[in-house]
């Protein structure tokens, strides 16, 4: 009890540290209380967390309904002291599920990898999984997984980053994605991109309903062999062996021929390569030309004698 009200008081300390003297934009909305530093950050942050809201609902079959404070960080070390820091250099979103806390690191300058709303959108999921399953631990391949997907966080080079990780041998086992945080930028792409895939692999097999049922076992306190095999019918190694040889099938190097990046790039490729060419055969030619008018050119004939002599 007493820890508990330690640990709380020394996160108000740090949080009202972070915040000296910015002035913030503060707002009520729902069951969020929202903090930005300017009225159209905050305007942009309740849109998203209201939308967001609603569509979470129908995904997990429950609704949010403990009050959620959402911290948008104006900098770097606003951010990374209101998350009490262990956050890798890539993170820019982050969510306490424990304290229904949200903490986003404000869209300015080169901050932000990818749209603001996008990550809000990423850590409030965060917040419902946990508390849909009543905070019980789940794999983490889940939860980033349906972040993910919930965000809608899959672009065209994803489908490359997982095709070129299959083809290196990059790929990891799904329980190793549980270390994500301790990963480089590099390493956590590969890593988010199989967990979207993953849980995306779920929904569209099995349906939603098969993903809420997982999560019902484990909140329901069964470790993940059980909670596999008793909604899935095979333990969680043998769902691992399942998916991945879905990404063998599916992800290979004609899907990175094949990709509308690589096409373009290749494309780019094929112009450049052709222009130099045809400005090397160009001068050539021109070079021949010269060679050409050097022998046969009468400005500078002359016969061996000169006929006034």
């Amino acid at each position: 009890m007493i820890s508990n009200i330690f640990r709380n008081t020394v996160f108000a300390v740090i949080l009202a540290l972070a915040m000296f003297s910015t002035t913030f934009a503060y707002e009520q909305a729902d069951i969020f209380k929202i903090e930005a530093p300017d009225d159209e950050l905050a305007e942009r942050t309740r849109v998203t967390l209201l939308h967001a809201k609603g569509n979470l609902a129908q995904l997990l079959g429950e609704q949010i309904t403990d009050t959620i404070r959402v911290f948008i960080a104006e900098d770097r070390f606003a951010f990374d002291t209101a998350a009490f820091g262990g956050i890798p250099d890539w993170g820019v979103g982050v969510a306490i599920p424990s304290r229904n806390y949200i903490s986003v690191l404000a869209p300015a300058g080169k901050n932000m990898n990818m749209p603001f709303e996008m990550v809000v959108r990423h850590e409030l999921a965060h917040i419902a999984v946990s508390k849909r399953v009543d905070g019980k631990r789940i794999p983490r391949f889940m939860d980033e997984g349906f972040a993910m997907m919930f965000a809608h966080q899959w672009g065209f080079g994803d489908d490359v980053t997982i095709a070129s990780a299959q083809i290196s041998g990059s790929m990891y086992e799904l329980w190793e994605i549980d270390g994500v945080n301790m990963l480089n930028s590099a390493q956590a792409r590969i890593a988010y991109a199989q967990s979207y895939l993953a849980v995306k692999y779920i929904f569209d097999v099995f349906g939603k309903e098969t993903f809420q049922d997982l999560l019902d076992g484990f909140r329901d306190g069964k470790n993940r062999n059980e909670v596999f095999r008793q909604v899935l019918g095979t333990d969680f190694a043998g769902f691992d062996k399942m998916f991945a040889d879905h990404l063998k099938s599916n992800y290979h190097w004609l899907m990175i021929l094949t990709n509308p990046i690589v096409l373009w790039i290749g494309v780019v490729l094929l112009f450049l390569l052709g222009f130099i060419l045809i400005r090397k055969r160009n001068k050539d030619i021109y070079k021949k030309w010269e060679e050409e008018e050097k022998y046969e050119s009468t400005d500078f004939d002359y016969e061996e004698s000169s006929p006034w002599d």
